[in-house]
């Protein structure tokens, strides 16, 4: 059942018998306070005010004509100005119950975006350097907003936009050779390389020409030395990237390199002189300032494609590829402008390359420590961080008793820096404190995952209970504020959905685990004399069951033991 659509109709029907018209949009939430009842109205307080009636009397009038039984509606009630409060019956949150633990892994998703496919873009790297904590930040939000996205019914393809020629790689490649790496390397050594490389060529005017050379022989895939140090790096990059995001629980259907998207974009670029460009002093601009942005080159006067050229080819290869509603590219806050102007010519050439493409941008990073250094421009790498994360888990279960170790430290580092990551809203700057993202109180990922180990095992421990009579599956007291809080998680996932965020699911999760563990402090759920013993239990499974799916959309994995 779904509860808000039911009091919508219920609502929508009273203001019909009343004669009363109405857009047909019968808003129904959440009271600030829920000692006021589990959903509420202000229907009464929109439509007095385009009658220019009194709210209050109207709500009471609506209220009137909640005249037929319904099983699940305990009562309603008329507060401050005219709000209508809904209480729902306790059979309701008895079958609620139910609901969540005959759907399992299933609960809370929609059909919200069924039968619709969505492109998802995050992670893109640049070849030729190690991933860092910037990178972790759109891969941790690109994947969860793909849960996101499958969570509400559609079909996803996950795609990356490598950086697989550019000065920096050049630079690289140079480095190696200078290094005497050229035969063999990590890839850590290539972003040691790169410093190096980026050194001498702000120092050495002779090593900048070498590097400009190099630069240029690659993009003409001229063979020789650095092409072959490059195409070595290239395959070992592309095995790194694949083997830290596979770490991260990430994989990607298809790679559009960039060397390829700048090719196409120049195309379009040339095809749409002087519709949408223009020639100026030897390059091709777009002029955003007609449009309330700024001008811009999208192909410089050497005749290569800026990073908006190759935007625009990236556009044009999507497309080609694939089939889809929409497309969700995520991206750091600083390329926001970028963006506003690669959909702007993108709506010049083809509107729906820009009706279909939503770009979301995050915030950056920033730890409470500084240990971690990547030896390749002072960013810190990704896998040192998590390497670091782990270490401290591991010296925090020293004196647990945990069979799989290596593992849950593993999954417990990673929902800290997820968690801290995800609960920030949508281009919010993050701070990651070493502190409290670890810690297993307070907003933080571990505390979630505690919980839900709670839950879980408060369920084992009443399995070998003898259960009180099969009569007593329903509760007999009144029912926990946990119990109603189950009933927000789907509008939890529906609602990242419309902002894009993960953040609300963040959150949701936090207050859910809270709850439990006030619940669980006063509660002892395996007590074969407490007459709600079986409700209780069914009560533990079905928030262990929603923190678990809230967490899976989150990218966190949940444990047995912490």
């Amino acid at each position: 059942m779904n509860i808000r659509e039911e009091l919508q109709t219920l609502v929508a029907d009273a203001l019909a018998s009343l004669g009363i018209e109405h857009d047909g949009k019968v808003v129904i939430d959440y009271p600030a306070d829920m000692s006021m009842g589990d959903f509420a109205s202000p229907v009464a307080l929109k439509i007095a005010k385009q009658r220019g009636e009194n709210p209050r009397e109207l709500a009471e009038q609506i209220q009137q004509e909640f005249n037929q039984e319904v099983v699940w509606l305990a009562s309603t009630e008329v507060a401050g100005p005219g709000f209508i409060n809904f209480t729902l019956s306790q059979s309701y949150w008895d079958s609620l119950r139910s609901d969540v633990l005959e759907h399992g892994d299933t609960w809370g998703t929609q059909q919200t975006l069924a039968g619709q496919i969505y492109l998802v873009e995050h992670s893109s790297p640049n070849m030729f350097k190690p991933f860092h904590v910037g990178h972790l930040v759109n891969n941790f939000i690109g994947a969860s907003l793909n849960n996101i996205v499958t969570a509400n019914g559609a079909q996803t393809h996950v795609v990356s936009f490598p950086s697989d020629v550019s000065p920096g790689i050049a630079k690289a490649v140079w480095g190696l050779l200078d290094m005497g790496l050229a035969d063999d390397f990590t890839i850590e050594q290539v972003g040691e390389a790169y410093a190096h490389g980026s050194t001498q060529y702000q120092e050495n005017e002779e090593t900048k020409q070498a590097i400009d050379a190099i630069n240029l022989a690659l993009y003409r895939h001229e063979k020789g030395e650095a092409y072959t140090v490059y195409q070595r790096g290239l395959e070992l990059s592309y095995q790194y990237f694949e083997s830290i995001t596979a770490r991260l629980g990430s994989s990607f259907e298809q790679y559009f390199p960039e060397s390829e998207c700048e090719v196409a974009g120049k195309k379009i670029v040339h095809e749409n002189i002087p519709g949408v460009f223009v020639e100026s002093e030897g390059a091709i601009i777009f002029e955003g300032s007609k449009h309330g942005l700024f001008d811009n080159v999208f192909i410089n006067s050497a005749g290569y494609g800026t990073y908006l050229c190759k935007d625009i080819g990236l556009l044009s290869k999507k497309f080609d590829a694939y089939n889809f509603q929409q497309s969700i590219t995520v991206t750091d806050i600083e390329q926001k402008q970028h963006f506003q102007l690669v959909k702007k010519a993108a709506e010049q050439i083809n509107p729906d390359w820009s009706d279909k493409s939503e770009y979301i941008q995050h915030g950056r990073l920033s730890l409470t420590s500084g240990k971690i250094s990547s030896r390749d421009g002072g960013v810190p790498l990704a896998a040192r961080l998590l390497d670091e994360v782990k270490d401290r888990v591991l010296d925090k279960m020293q004196d647990r008793e945990i069979s799989n170790r290596q593992d849950t430290a593993e999954a417990v580092a990673q929902s800290a820096l997820k968690y801290a990551i995800l609960k920030t809203a949508a281009g919010k700057n993050i701070v990651f404190d070493f502190e409290k993202d670890l810690s297993f109180e307070g907003t933080s990922g571990p505390y979630i995952q505690y919980a839900y180990v709670r839950a879980v095992n408060a369920v084992k421990q009443a399995e070998n209970l003898s259960a009180p009579s099969a009569e007593n599956t329903e509760r007999q007291g009144v029912t926990p504020v946990l119990e109603r809080m189950l009933v927000r998680y789907p509008d939890t996932v529906r609602r990242a959905l419309e902002d894009y965020s993960p953040h609300h699911i963040a959150g949701y999760l936090y207050e859910l685990a809270a709850e439990f563990n006030s619940w669980y402090a006063v509660t002892k759920i395996a007590d074969a004399d407490n007459p709600d013993m079986l409700a209780n239990i069914s009560l533990a499974k079905a928030v262990a069951q929603t923190l678990k799916n809230g967490l899976s959309i989150l990218g966190i994995q949940t444990v047995d033991r912490m």
